[in-house]
């Protein structure tokens, strides 16, 4: 049998005692590094259901403000088709003169012709909406006929001049093709 020496049994102690102490350091840093990542894990966890909430609240606040929209929409057209319709003994006709009558178009991107809401907050209807540059003269809901294009609402305003009215066609194709035209325009009441 061989016979160990006391030093090599230190040595084997202390060998013993530095991988221990390595594994408890080891140890002790990865637990803190695992409980750090778990803090920002958290953290981020957090942050993403805030995230989803304020997602979720902007999808409603838009739905809601896209049924408003049809709503006010639907009542302005509604609006528009019971005056076309309706008996001429149950209007009053105010005559305001002479324009010159140009079109833009309700197409949804941008470009030349805007592409957004109106000063209504609403979005343009096509072969109703009217632009004018005076809603002193012509507040926003004024009803107007215009000769040779029938009923228009004003929902809009512009920098054109105060005898000029811009209406809302459907296509950038329909509003480039209208030519600066004079028509003669009315303001419908009922009675």
């Amino acid at each position: 049998m061989m016979q160990v020496s006391r030093d090599s049994d230190w040595w084997y102690a202390v060998g013993c005692i530095a991988c221990i102490l390595i594994f408890i350091i080891f140890g002790s840093m990865c637990a803190r590094e695992l409980k750090e990542k778990d803090a920002e894990i958290k953290r981020l966890e957090d942050e993403n259901l805030e995230l989803a909430m304020g997602l979720k609240q902007a999808e409603d606040d838009m739905f809601e403000i896209a049924l408003e929209l049809q709503l006010t929409n639907e009542t302005l057209a509604d609006t528009a088709e019971k005056l076309a319709n309706a008996n001429v003994d149950m209007l009053e006709y105010e005559y305001m003169g002479e324009y010159t009558i140009t079109a833009y178009c309700c197409e949804k991107y941008p470009h030349i012709c805007g592409g957004g809401n109106t000063a209504s907050g609403h979005a343009p209807i096509p072969n109703l909406t009217c632009a004018v540059s005076d809603l002193k003269k012509y507040p926003i809901g004024t009803v107007l006929f215009i000769e040779g294009i029938g009923i228009r609402v004003v929902q809009d305003t512009g920098g054109f001049g105060s005898t000029k009215m811009d209406v809302a066609g459907k296509t950038h194709k329909e509003a480039s093709s209208w030519k600066n035209t004079k028509h003669k325009v009315w303001i419908v009441k009922e009675r």
